[in-house]
Order: C-alpha cells, then structure tokens, then sequence
C-alpha cells in the first residue's frame, strides 16, 4: 500500500468543463501531473509498481478546509493521478485490468489536501 500526497486540491469538474478552452485543460493536467510526480517519488512509490494477479485499488479523499466539495469531484484526481502513472512509466495502462474499483471521498479538514491511497 502507498500513500500519495498533494497539499493542493485539484480544479473542480464544474470548472474544468465550463467551457475552460483544451489549451487551459492541457496546462492543469501538466501541472498535477507534476505534482504527483513529487508526490510518487517522496512516497517511495517503485517504478514500475510490481506486477500482481490482481487489479489495484485506488481511494482518493479531498480533504477542504472551506466549504465541502461533492465526492464525485475528487474523481478527477482519481483520472490525473493514473495519468500521471502512466506517463512517468509507474504502469503500463490505467485501464481496467490495471486499476478497478476506484473509491472518492470529501472531508472537511484543517487545510486543502489530496490523499491517495493505492493498494
């Protein structure tokens, strides 16, 4: 099990497609890619992630220090995340026999953070 830590909290998906130009959207995934590049490398995270029979899950929580976001806006971590292990070659492909079972919570918390819990 690894845990993956952003002190940030990505955009939310009202923002992203609220008519926000591909250009501007191509920018922010570079920069979370970054992001849980940093992240990755200060949790550890072997490169490549060990083969296993099984799929992995992945659980991300946002934890907000304002107003709560709705769970399902932490899903687009959830997609940043994965491609940023595929495109820093942790894993192969993010699809389904790679990763299943994809859980997200909100929480309130003393500051904005994204936790990622790969297992």
């Amino acid at each position: 099990m690894w845990r993956i830590e952003v002190d940030i909290l990505p955009p939310t998906f009202n923002k992203i497609w609220a008519g926000v130009h591909w250009r501007k959207r191509k920018e922010m995934a570079d920069e979370w890619h970054g992001l849980f590049l940093k992240a990755f490398q200060d949790a550890k995270l072997p490169k490549p992630l060990p083969v296993r029979k099984g799929v992995y899950r992945l659980h991300c929580t946002q934890f907000c220090k304002g107003k709560v976001r709705d769970s399902d806006n932490a899903s687009i971590a959830v997609k940043l995340c994965k491609d940023a292990l595929t495109n820093y070659g942790y894993i192969k492909d993010d699809n389904y026999k790679t990763f299943n079972d994809d859980m997200t919570s909100t929480r309130k918390g003393k500051e904005n953070k994204t936790i990622i819990i790969i297992q």
